[in-house]
């Protein structure tokens, strides 16, 4: 019973990192482009994250089925925790733009692995 509420907690615990990894970047990202000088190239963080994210769905997926759900979720949470630390230390837009898409990159690795977990089977 250990199992399934440590399982569960950090299934809750990514799927809240990626909801304030949103928000957060929602609700900043004017300043941080003001700052950056490039407002032009607001769009672009959105557009990178949500194009590598939507791209790789599948991949992780299937990866998740081939090497198993728990070693894919903390691969994929170790390396957009490190996209993530990166986008904070950027210096320009373009840095920022390229480390969001490295972001939703690795970010769309737990992502299916979340969706997955069941207690029982749906079907039958």
């Amino acid at each position: 019973m250990k199992s399934r509420t440590f399982v569960m907690i950090s299934i809750v615990l990514a799927m809240l990192v990626s909801s304030i990894d949103a928000t957060i970047m929602n609700t900043t990202m004017p300043v941080i482009a003001k700052e950056l000088g490039r407002f032009d190239l607001y769009a672009w963080a959105f557009a990178s994250y949500m194009i590598t994210s939507t791209i790789l769905s599948p991949v992780a997926g299937r990866l998740s089925d081939l090497f198993g759900r728990k070693k894919v979720f903390g691969f994929g949470i170790v390396l957009f925790f490190a996209g993530s630390l990166l986008c904070g230390m950027s210096s320009g837009m373009i840095e920022l733009d390229r480390l969001s898409g490295y972001s939703g990159h690795w970010g769309r690795f737990y992502g299916p692995v979340s969706g997955h977990y069941r207690r029982r089977p749906v079907c039958c």
